[in-house]
């Protein structure tokens, strides 16, 4: 079974769980095949009329398998809730590891509320269904084996009985397998669709309310629910269908076996408590069946969550190569070409980025500003033509991941915030507090963290309301400042700045320059006027150096 064979790496990563987890579930198949014995003679006891002794031990008997079933069945439950949450975990964040090393254009043309129900769904779905079929296969076999042995032992009429239903069971299995597999693929797919649909009514609530657009949105979310709900409906139907032959079978066995054993009850070749038992058994072993036979529509089902999975994960992953560099002296475009979406970008175009220079990239919106940055942090490779060569050596030579890491700094047009304190939020991963302080204080920053309730200790993120566009601004600024990376890298840095602000930036990057390559995107004039190039990107003038 494929989708069992790709999850045990992440289940058998908890084998000592499941070892016990197993156990366990032996343990209470075994009762639950006891029991009917001892109600069986139970039975008996009281229709021949058997000393008290006998009943109580009975009683006794049952009372004390049912609470070791019910103990027993805590353990197991609070067993698969760990083993299950654990390797959900893990093979979530698999996934997610594989698409963010994709090509940044896969995220950029993807829909990501769509994608994240998606993998979180279907990551959830296939554990949960390899896990639970280890326990379940185990105690349905032996039940299955054993019962059915029982029952060829005890009375051959109602064993051909049952082997009648296997053979109906197995054949509507063959059916109904390809249409619910398909009709499966489509529910989730249209399910996908339609969270991303809700999302972006929470995501737009600012811009919903601001333009008193809820009619609007109203209007997207019932098209994307009409969308969805004749999917839906498909579904349902299909499995309605597989529920119901599922539920006349098992009516069909109950009123068989009550016929045969029945007429051997009145023939006096059953006791009532022996009749007891093989209802009981017989009841068992249909179990088994309709759980073989719903795992089969089951399986279905989750084929697809594993089918899905396998779709994102067998596109190719950006591989970085193995060369680190100690430092950054240059940066060089050689003759680069470049397209997004069927929109030449760049054509055949060459810059150079040296040490100890302040470079501006001036342009209008669209004529590749951003895609000139990204193209420098490596998020294209092997997507452009030409060469892009740091200190002359080819970008696919290089571990971009580690370079970007330990090298390179950007502060974004539009700075990311998580949700965690401030202090963590201008550090990150970066563990050099020296001169935090200062850059806090010479940024201005110390009224607003002031202000906050437990300092630079507050919690916040990017949709903090009373988080200022200048303030997002410094933060990131500081942050790449404590970096003090060889690249710095800024895209329109003083746009949300006050005057003082706009000033110490500046000055700083003035300072730091002999050590640096750094680049600016911005329409500011003091800006260009400090910068010791401008790139100008308009009219595709791509080799267009002019001074400052």
């Amino acid at each position: 079974m494929k989708v069992f064979n790709f999850c045990k790496l992440y289940i058998f990563k908890h084998r000592l769980l499941l070892i016990v987890y197993v156990t366990l579930v032996i343990v209470t198949s075994l009762s639950s095949l006891v029991l009917p014995l001892f109600s069986g003679k139970l039975v008996d006891t009281l229709i021949i009329g058997g000393s008290l002794e006998e009943l109580f031990y009975y009683c006794f008997i049952l009372f004390s398998l049912s609470l070791i079933s019910v103990v027993v069945g805590y353990l197991v439950n609070k067993l698969l809730i760990k083993i299950q949450t654990n390797a959900s975990f893990e093979l979530n964040v698999m996934v997610i590891e594989h698409v963010k090393s994709l090509p940044i254009s896969f995220i950029e043309n993807s829909d990501v509320a769509y994608l994240n129900q998606r993998i979180n769904n279907d990551s959830n779905e296939i554990i949960t269904f390899s896990i639970s079929i280890i326990g379940s296969i185990i105690v349905n076999s032996s039940i299955f084996l054993v019962t059915f042995l029982v029952l060829i032992k005890s009375n051959v009429k109602i064993a051909i009985v049952f082997l009648f239903l296997i053979i109906i069971y197995t054949l509507l299995y063959k059916i109904l397998k390809n249409p619910l597999y398909t009709k499966t693929m489509e529910y989730k797919e249209s399910q996908s669709h339609f969270f991303s649909s809700y999302n972006e009514q929470l995501k737009n609530v600012r811009f919903i309310k601001t333009h008193s657009y809820n009619g609007y949105f109203y209007e997207k979310l019932k098209h994307a629910f009409d969308q969805f709900l004749p999917k839906v409906y498909s579904y349902q139907k299909i499995s309605y269908i597989f529920s119901s032959f599922d539920n006349i079978m098992s009516t069909f066995a109950q009123i068989s076996i009550f016929i045969v054993g029945g007429i051997e009850v009145v023939k006096g070749n059953l006791t009532i408590g022996f009749f007891t038992i093989l209802i009981n058994y017989f009841n068992m072993l249909i179990s088994s069946t309709r759980f073989f036979f719903n795992l089969s529509k089951n399986y279905q089902e989750i084929l697809v969550s594993y089918m899905r999975l396998q779709e994102i994960l067998s596109i190719p992953i950006i591989e970085d190569g193995e060369k680190v560099m100690e430092q950054i002296d240059s940066i060089e475009f050689r003759d680069v070409t470049f397209a997004y979406k069927q929109n030449t970008i760049f054509e055949k175009s060459s810059f150079v980025f040296e040490k100890g220079k302040i470079y501006c990239l001036a342009g209008e919106n669209g004529s590749g500003k951003s895609t000139l940055l990204s193209l420098i942090l490596g998020l294209y490779i092997n997507e452009h033509g030409g060469s892009i060569l740091f200190n002359n050596e080819d970008i696919k030579n290089l571990n971009m991941s580690s370079i970007r890491l330990n090298k390179i700094g950007v502060t974004e047009q539009n700075p990311i915030l998580l949700y965690d304190t401030v202090a963590k939020n201008i550090l990150l991963d970066n563990m050099n507090h020296e001169n935090m302080e200062l850059l806090i204080s010479q940024f201005y920053l110390n009224d607003f963290i002031e202000r906050l309730p437990n300092g630079i200790n507050s919690n916040m993120n990017e949709n903090t309301t009373n988080l200022s566009g200048g303030e997002k601004q410094k933060i990131s600024i500081v942050r790449q400042m404590l970096k003090n990376p060889d690249v710095m890298i800024f895209d329109e840095p003083t746009a949300s700045l006050d005057a003082l602000s706009r000033k110490t930036f500046i000055d700083h990057i003035t300072e730091i320059k002999k050590n640096k390559i750094i680049i600016i995107v911005s329409h500011d004039s003091a800006i260009k006027d400090t910068c010791d190039e401008i790139i100008n990107l308009d009219r595709n003038l791509y080799t267009d150096f002019s001074h400052s």
